[in-house]
C-alpha cells in the first residue's frame, strides 16, 4: 500500500514537472524578447533537454505499473480503481502515434509561429 502511494505521488510530480517544462520552454522562447538571443537558446535547450528526461522517466513508470491509456494514469493518480485497458491492434497503435505526433507538431509548430510573429515580430 505505501509503495502504491509513493508511485502515485510520484506520478502526480511527474506530470506537473512535465507540464512546468514545458511553459517553461515556450517562456524561454518569449525571453528572446528580452535577452540574448544566446540565454534564450540556452534556457529553451535546458529545459527542452529536462522534458525530454523527464518523459522518459515517466514513461518508464508508467511500463513498469502497467498504465496503458490516459484515462488509466488518471485514475491512477486520483486513487480510482484502474479498468484494463482494451486491446488494441499494433497497427491502431501506430496510427495513434502518428497522429500524436501530428497533432504534437502542429500545436508546438503554431503556438511557436504565434509567438514569433506577433510577440517577437519575425516575420516569416
Amino acid at each position: 500500500m505505501m509503495k502504491k502511494r509513493v508511485n502515485q505521488v510520484r506520478t502526480r510530480w511527474l506530470l506537473v514537472g512535465i507540464g512546468v517544462l514545458l511553459v517553461a520552454t515556450y517562456l524561454a522562447l518569449i525571453s528572446m524578447r528580452f535577452f540574448s538571443p544566446v540565454i534564450s537558446a540556452l534556457l529553451i535547450g535546458t529545459f527542452t533537454t529536462l522534458g525530454i528526461g523527464l518523459i522518459g522517466v515517466f514513461i518508464s513508470q508508467m511500463r513498469r505499473l502497467q498504465l496503458r491509456t490516459f484515462r488509466q494514469i488518471l485514475a491512477y493518480v486520483q486513487d480510482k480503481p484502474v479498468g484494463a485497458a482494451p486491446r488494441v491492434s499494433r497497427r491502431k497503435q501506430l496510427w495513434q502515434a502518428a497522429l500524436g505526433a501530428v497533432i504534437g507538431l502542429l500545436l508546438g509548430g503554431g503556438l511557436t509561429w504565434l509567438i514569433g510573429e506577433y510577440l517577437l515580430g519575425w516575420h516569416f
